[in-house]
């Protein structure tokens, strides 16, 4: 565990990226979670993808069906959009029908808004 010293307070830093007082969490942006999202966004075939799920929910199928790559490709995409937290996946009967998890697109709104703002 990694230790800092500031203003003769400790903290702990922990993988998270959020700072820690000892017994008090200090309010620090989760710097890992909005890097991971925006990487996941850092693609222009990933951002045609979120489009495509802005307008409606989709499965694989009908995603390939209007991408200009294969299923292996289309996986690699979902598991990084999934893994970051802006795309969700639910079984419906034999396919999975991913769309846009709003949660963590909320967190990158809320991010960069502070920078709008000003």
């Amino acid at each position: 565990m990694e230790r800092e010293a500031a203003n003769s307070s400790c903290f702990m830093v922990v993988n998270t990226g959020i700072l820690m007082k000892w017994g008090d969490i200090i309010v620090k942006r989760d710097y890992i979670v909005h890097a991971r999202i925006f990487k996941a966004m850092s693609d222009e075939n990933r951002l045609r993808i979120l489009d495509l799920l802005r307008e409606k929910e989709r499965n694989a199928s009908e995603l390939l069906e209007l991408m200009d790559f294969g299923q292996s490709t289309l996986s690699h995409h979902m598991k990084i959009l999934i893994n970051a937290g802006v795309v969700g996946a639910k079984r419906q009967g034999k396919w999975v029908v991913y769309h846009l998890d709003g949660s963590a697109l909320g967190k990158i709104y809320g991010f960069m808004e502070h920078y709008f703002n000003e």
